[in-house]
């Protein structure tokens, strides 16, 4: 395209040019989307009750395309601004961080997508990504990775769904109503988290910051409702205190009616389905999740004190679930258990014991002012103190070094492959992007593995 008016043809050389007289700008019809669509210029009900909107969502790519000729155009013809709000997004491009592109073959197709891992999975993944106005390395990792998050719902439903008998119903639970000595020591602290959970989603959600929103239900559902409050429960399910076992009942129900709602706005297709399962009875209940409401702040009572000795509960377990991975002790195998702690938390704990003992698989509790461990005793530090294990009879330390030996060598030999062939300018100039990548991450992985296993191997021989 010539800077000045050309003279004459380049191709031909004739000095007969004429401009084209009927050319607009590639954006002339865009800048009127929010009232054109309307019956713009006529003035239609619709225009009277739409215009202006509240929220334009679009890439930061066309701020100044498009966004910002909506807003000239809609002060020009309009008299007022077409939206209140803009929310910027990054721009998806491919896992190497290119550009995705038909003649580079490196463009995902959202129908293959969903046909492979379904609607939701597409929609959560998309609302979990970075902070607007980054781009995102887009790759079906991600995909894979919510799919099994939409399994792990299924499963809880099914769980909760198995608890009541046939024909089991309960109207709406409301536990603000009950008393704080109806509940367990394990329905205080999730009821605690739940409110924690949809404080954060709903705060999240009015400040645009759908990723935090939506991470913030992931880890509640996944890490806090599956992990953790399920397996805590399953022993009032299947014991005999029948009162314990109703009021558990109907927390489960509560929390995973209000978990399905607010997970609602990222996957509508299965939370619809699985709400619709839910064994409600009270009359009134909405013929969607869609219309329901929507949970908010103040729905559950919060048990502060006894959602803290609970964590506290949970660090002590995880501790004892990875010493006994670290020392391949056998799952089945009950672990003596020493613990050194504060005045306040030994007495918070010494009456919930039972979590500890059946979730972490021990045994022979002791409650020690001061312990010196031995050479085959285990020791961590948690909030408030410190536990130990001895360890004599659970583990042959010469059999353990042989064999973390024989694992680092292994490790050692494909990690000395990797960093050659990352030092080779060779490799690095002719091998494919996706290729080099790959063996980046990689090297990373194994130079991450063996400092663990070279740090246990120096620990166990001291």
């Amino acid at each position: 395209v010539s800077r000045e008016d050309p003279a004459k043809c380049t191709k031909c050389g004739s000095t007969k040019l004429r401009r084209d007289p009927d050319v607009l700008d590639t954006w002339f019809s865009s800048q009127l989307w929010p009232f054109s669509t309307l019956g713009w210029p006529e003035k239609t009900p619709e225009l009277a009750k739409y215009y202006p909107t509240t929220l334009m969502e679009t890439g930061f790519d066309i701020i100044f395309f498009w966004v910002a000729r909506m807003i000239m155009m809609g002060y020009k013809f309009m008299g007022e601004k077409p939206f209140g709000k803009v929310f910027f997004h990054g721009l998806v491009r491919d896992k190497f961080g290119q550009k995705m592109s038909k003649s580079k073959g490196n463009v995902i197709d959202p129908l293959v997508v969903t046909e492979k891992y379904g609607a939701d999975a597409l929609r959560f993944t998309f609302a979990m990504m970075p902070l607007a106005g980054r781009d995102v390395k887009l790759s079906d990792e991600w995909f894979e990775g919510y799919w099994a998050f939409i399994n792990k719902i299924y499963n809880a439903t099914r769980f909760c769904l198995m608890q009541f008998a046939d024909n089991e119903k309960f109207d709406g639970f409301n536990p603000v109503n009950y008393k704080e000595d109806d509940f367990a020591f394990a329905d205080k602290w999730i009821l605690s988290k739940l409110e924690t959970a949809t404080e954060e989603v709903r705060r999240n959600l009015d400040e645009m910051r759908l990723n935090d929103a939506a991470g913030a239900i992931y880890h509640f559902f996944w890490h806090e409702f599956c992990d953790w409050y399920i397996e805590l429960v399953k022993p009032t399910f299947f014991g005999t205190d029948e009162k314990a076992k109703t009021v558990s009942k109907r927390v489960l129900l509560k929390v995973l009616d209000a978990s399905l709602k607010l997970l609602h706005p990222f996957m509508p297709h299965v939370t619809e389905e699985l709400w619709q399962s839910l064994p409600f009875s009270f009359d009134g209940r909405e013929e969607s999740i869609m219309i329901s409401r929507f949970p908010e702040a103040g729905d559950c009572p919060v048990f502060e004190k006894d959602a803290q000795t609970m964590e506290e509960i949970i660090e002590i377990i995880t501790v004892i679930r990875t010493i006994r991975a670290e020392n391949n002790i056998k799952p089945s195998a009950e672990l003596p258990l020493k613990l050194a702690l504060v005045e306040g938390l030994k007495n918070a704990l010494s009456e919930k014991l039972e979590y500890i003992i059946k979730l972490a698989r021990v045994k022979d509790v002791e409650f020690v002012e001061t312990f010196t461990p031995d050479k085959e005793t285990a020791s961590s530090l948690v909030k408030g103190g410190t536990l130990y294990i001895p360890l004599a009879g659970f583990i042959d330390f010469t059999d353990e070094i042989k064999r973390l030996e024989k694992e680092i060598a292994k490790l050692q030999k494909d990690f000395d492959l990797c960093d050659k062939k990352l030092n080779n300018p060779n490799f690095l100039s002719k091998a494919q992007p996706e290729v080099v990548e790959k063996e980046k991450s990689k090297h990373t992985e194994l130079s991450e593995n063996l400092a663990h296993l070279k740090a246990r191997l120096e620990e166990i021989r001291k």
